[in-house]
């Protein structure tokens, strides 16, 4: 098994924090902004902004933002599935390879 310094295992859970939630942020602003009135897209936007509160509460190390985010993620995946009907691998596959990526560091969380 490979083993890493506490310091390098928390600037790789910052670096794919920072990755992770500018990613949600594009993806909450294009949603809510640029989607015109469509009700659908504006409650998606705000589910990808509650995915940035997740990740950063997990960037502070506090065991519920993995809870939080990993709702929001599973909401994403519901509504592009059943709702937007849209190719299910282009949008969900990503976010279930974003809450897995975070379940190495479960442990480090308070």
């Amino acid at each position: 098994m490979l083993a890493i310094s506490v310091e390098a295992k928390d600037r790789l859970l910052n670096a794919i924090c920072v990755i992770i939630g500018t990613i949600m942020l594009y993806r909450g602003l294009m949603d809510f902004f640029l989607w015109g009135d469509d009700p659908v897209r504006k409650i998606l936007g705000l589910i990808f902004f509650g995915g940035v509160i997740g990740i950063f509460l997990m960037y502070r190390r506090r065991r519920i933002g993995f809870w939080v985010f990993a709702v929001f993620d599973f909401a994403v995946g519901i509504i592009f599935i059943f709702i937007l009907e849209d190719i299910w691998h282009h949008h969900v596959w990503p976010h279930i390879m974003f809450a897995a990526v975070f379940v190495p560091f479960y442990r480090d969380f308070h």
